[in-house]
């Protein structure tokens, strides 16, 4: 587990403030980036998602590109908590975010592809419609199958 000292210090090289002294820098440094970076240091990846999701505001650009690569995650609650997390308003007006469901929507997990298919369906462009209409008709479970119908009517 990472301590807050060394945190500090990650963020002071990422944003090129490794010249400041630590009392400087935890006035520079905006707290809700410091949280974040806690975050990952600390916790679980389901909880990493909870905590990233909090903090993504629209002062934090970035968080959509964390999730994005959570949803490449190798355990399956990861990349389902990810997809959940990109449908929201925020997330899902950047268009890597409906990107990155759609390969899910290729992923060997049926719950993945389902909760992809389900985030896609909210996000609801017409992009998103017709990747859920292409999965469903190369569906080999059929419970994800008849999702996929249901959602892209």
């Amino acid at each position: 587990t990472a301590t807050p000292a060394i945190i500090l210090l990650s963020l002071a090289v990422f944003y090129g403030l490794d010249r400041y002294s630590p009392a400087d820098l935890l006035k520079l440094v905006p707290a809700h980036r410091f949280n974040l970076f806690a975050a990952f240091s600390k916790q679980s990846p389901p909880a990493l998602l909870e905590k990233i999701e909090k903090a993504a505001d629209r002062s934090l650009l970035d968080a959509t590109g964390i999730l994005i690569d959570l949803s490449q995650h190798s355990d399956y609650e990861v990349k389902i908590a990810a997809a959940k997390a990109l449908a929201r308003p925020f997330h899902a007006s950047i268009p890597a975010s409906e990107n990155a469901l759609t390969k899910l929507l290729d992923d060997s997990d049926f719950l993945v592809r389902g909760f992809a298919a389900r985030s896609l369906a909210k996000i609801g462009t017409s992009t998103a419609i017709s990747a859920i209409k292409r999965r469903a008709q190369r569906e080999n479970d059929a419970a994800v199958r008849k999702l996929l119908q249901k959602l892209s009517v």
